[in-house]
């Protein structure tokens, strides 16, 4: 027991270092929606580890015994910090608004009874102290408040942040169901341990904070394997799946978070989640700068034997902030094909009108040469009679010189 007890001290100071460090790669993404809130999560982990850390190397009770309460408050910060992250990543913000009231009441009340407890014991009762084999340490009892407020309070909000989730990654691909199941494991394993301290089905030491560390090497997975950041989360509807035109959602780096059915169809299976957008369209070099400016202003290439219309709009997240772009390629083949006609049609008309209008003028301007004493009315109308023919030669040479729609290749 002795040589067990003497691993949880430097387990949980390497928790701690690891909760600091994982803090520091999403205070670095706080752009990201939520990632402000996870770092703050994890900060309060790291310090809940080295907290009940210092209760087993600190030498004085009183400084052992406030280690051990200060962790209760650290706690509450933990979930209610998970819970804003929820909300903010899944885009439930209507969530934390209804919920807002009741639970900073919640908390300020714990906080309230937790700082008054000497007057009237109702958070905790006297420590009693273990011996754990090299050292003692308190064990704090709780008293009925901790069930009835304190308890509620800490699981809920944990509870309330897997809930937002996978709400939020229902309908998704299987990218995102695992990703999400994996963080949500992460952070119930330390709420399934503490319960069964709580139930006092475990003795002795409280081992929530060694769940701790298997939680962030979930969290570790996640962030960087699972790309927790770089893939942002979108939910995919039924009008998304089955749109007739091919859709594809990037993110603010223009990587590829999403693209349906259609579009997988028409440019194949080239792209998958994550991936650089080039990946997925062979005529990038044509429509990146649309892609990138995001205004909804339009482009077209010819791509397999089609004509396609391609426009890209900016995604914005809760705070205003471009999250991405939503590119909509559509099918115009049939209407360029008629407008190569038109055009085709226009020309010939433009040239076929040009020869005489230049004739025209030309019997206008031999007039003018022939006749230099015109009466005033007679010039005037013959001056008018010219500018009208230039006016058309420049119409007909507009004609000439509209740009052509792409072919289909």
């Amino acid at each position: 027991m002795q040589h067990v007890a003497q691993l949880i001290p430097p387990i949980l100071l390497a928790a701690t270092a690891g909760a600091v460090w994982l803090a520091g790669y999403f205070w670095r993404n706080r752009r990201q929606a939520g990632a402000i809130w996870f770092a703050g999560c994890l900060l309060s982990c790291g310090l809940w580890t080295l907290l009940d850390a210092s209760s087993f190397l600190l030498d004085a009770p009183w400084a052992q015994e406030l280690a051990r309460r200060a962790v209760w408050p650290v706690v509450l910060s933990a979930n209610l910090c998970f819970f804003r992250f929820a909300c903010a990543y899944a885009q439930r913000a209507r969530w934390w608004r209804a919920a807002r009231a009741p639970v900073v009441g919640a908390i300020a009340g714990d906080l309230l009874l937790m700082a008054t407890n000497s007057l009237h014991h109702l958070v905790w009762r006297p420590s009693t102290w273990v011996d754990v084999g090299f050292t003692r340490i308190p064990a704090l009892s709780p008293g009925p408040v901790f069930f009835w407020l304190h308890l509620p309070v800490a699981y809920g909000l944990i509870l309330g942040g897997v809930v937002a989730l996978f709400a939020h990654t229902i309908g998704s691909q299987t990218f995102y169901l695992r990703r999400t199941a994996l963080l949500s494991i992460g952070m119930v394993i330390p709420l399934v341990i503490n319960f069964f301290v709580v139930s006092r089905l475990t003795v002795g030491i409280d081992l929530t904070p060694v769940g701790l560390l298997i939680a962030f090497g979930f969290v570790t997975w996640v962030t960087f394997y699972g790309r927790l950041l770089d893939v942002m989360p979108t939910a995919r509807s039924l009008l998304f799946q089955q749109h007739r035109d091919p859709v594809i959602v990037l993110d603010d780096a223009l990587r590829i978070i999403d693209v349906n059915p259609a579009a997988r169809q028409l440019l194949g299976d080239g792209g998958t989640q994550g991936a650089p957008a080039v990946a997925l369209l062979p005529f990038w070099s044509e429509v990146d700068a649309v892609i990138a400016r995001g205004d909804g202003q339009s482009a077209e290439i010819g791509y397999g034997g089609r004509v396609i219309e391609l426009r890209s709009l900016r995604v914005y997240g809760d705070r205003r902030t471009v999250t991405g772009r939503l590119v909509v390629l559509h099918d115009i083949t049939e209407r360029a094909r008629l407008i190569r006609e038109l055009n085709a049609y226009a020309r010939t008309v433009a040239h076929d009108l040009k020869n005489p209008l230049t004739a025209a003028v030309g019997y206008l301007e031999l007039v003018r040469m022939s006749e230099p004493q015109l009466h005033d009315e007679s010039a005037r109308r013959l001056n008018d009679a010219e500018e009208m023919c230039h006016e058309m030669a420049r119409i007909i040479d507009a004609l000439l010189r509209r740009r052509p729609v792409p072919a289909a290749r």
